[in-house]
């Protein structure tokens, strides 16, 4: 009895770490962590939450980690997964931004902040940007055989972010732009 009441308790241990085990993939160590998250709050003013797993319409979207614009996203992740798939966008608060190398990285303005760019390799760019108390990493990565034109339209992307106030954790939603109908978390 002993043995079956400790075989059931190992086991439903396991399904419980195998359900919270955080995605490996082939984005960097910082970027692994994600969040899926399954929510059907409208993010109301015409503004949909982070793009869903499936192909998204073009239009305005926002990060906030919590609201998504269709029933599941893989928050804080998209690519170009329904053109080329070269590109991905990773956007995530960043654990501690003193441990942010500053080196080689210049000045910029970040959806209406003063923010940092610098690349991290020859494929990967990063903004880094101080909204309400709270550090945003903002990762594009391109692989080598990315075209100059969806390379273009994930800088795009990067270049519309704007911030809106929100009554939530952080205070504030990070609000995008999706020109074409490309993009999917999934």
């Amino acid at each position: 009895m002993r043995v079956a009441i400790l075989t059931a308790s190992i086991a439903a241990l396991a399904v419980g770490l195998w359900a919270v085990w955080p995605v490996v993939s082939d984005q960097p160590a910082s970027a692994t962590q994600r969040e899926i998250v399954k929510n059907q709050q409208p993010a109301g003013d015409g503004v949909r939450g982070w793009p869903h797993t499936a192909q998204n319409p073009s239009g305005q979207y926002s990060w906030d980690r919590r609201t998504c614009a269709g029933q599941s996203c893989v928050h804080g992740f998209m690519h170009n997964g329904y053109a080329s798939g070269d590109v991905k966008i990773v956007v995530e608060p960043a654990s501690d931004a003193a441990l942010i190398p500053k080196e080689g990285a210049k000045a910029v303005t970040v959806a209406g902040h003063d923010g940092l760019h610098r690349w991290i390799d020859a494929g990967t760019e990063e903004w880094i940007v101080g909204i309400r108390g709270t550090t945003i990493a903002i990762r594009l990565e391109a692989k080598p055989s990315t075209s100059d034109d969806d390379l273009a339209e994930a800088h795009a992307v990067i270049d519309s972010m704007r911030t809106e106030p929100r009554d939530t954790k952080r205070g504030f939603r990070l609000v995008f732009t999706l020109a074409t109908n490309v993009w999917d978390s999934g």
